[in-house]
């Protein structure tokens, strides 16, 4: 079996082979840095997290005209987005830092580094977070007027319409090397 695969990846084009090896080396050195510097002081989570409850609250405060308020509760790893009589937890796990490192993740692992790199990079990642902040913002209206579709939209329809996005983003910047990505490995 695994001389089979091995056969097979070097069957694959050179640009495709060194992708796959950019992308393992990138995932090792993401959980590496991840478990065993960023998770334990808690960040970009706790950030995430936070700026996501944050500008939920804001945004149903301008709305609602009522006052909503944001709060992270360490022990529980989530915050909340909260009004008098409504709130919505917002979870690490739904904060999007894994999306946003699978999304740069693939860029560079496409081997071409210039400032087309460096702009879908960073305009990439604010739409992606964006997009999240929406998600959290039209959640929490759903939580309030119709909590069952609630539910199924955070399970498939949001889920569908960020990797959508990033997929969309991904697309339109490896365009310009549809044609020559063997002279790009």
């Amino acid at each position: 079996m695994l001389h089979t695969l091995l056969q097979q990846y070097k069957a694959l084009p050179l640009a495709i082979q060194q992708f796959i090896k950019r992308a393992i080396i990138f995932f090792i050195a993401w959980k590496l840095l991840y478990i065993f510097v960023l998770m334990p002081y808690g960040q970009p989570n706790k950030w995430l997290t936070f700026t996501l409850a944050k500008a939920t609250a804001y945004t149903v405060s301008k709305q609602q005209k009522t006052p909503a308020y944001a709060s992270y509760h360490p022990d529980k790893r989530a915050a909340f987005a909260y009004t008098k009589h409504h709130n919505m937890l917002v979870s690490n796990g739904c904060n999007g830092l894994e999306l946003l490192v699978l999304y740069v993740g693939f860029i560079l692992c496409f081997g071409i580094y210039n400032l087309r790199t460096l702009v879908f990079a960073v305009m990439g990642t604010v739409l992606i977070y964006g997009i999240n902040i929406g998600r959290a913002i039209v959640l929490f209206f759903m939580q309030v007027y119709d909590a069952d579709t609630a539910d199924i939209a955070h399970k498939y329809y949001f889920q569908l319409a960020v990797y959508a996005a990033i997929f969309s983003l991904w697309y339109w910047y490896t365009l310009p090397y549809k044609h020559n990505t063997a002279t790009h490995a």
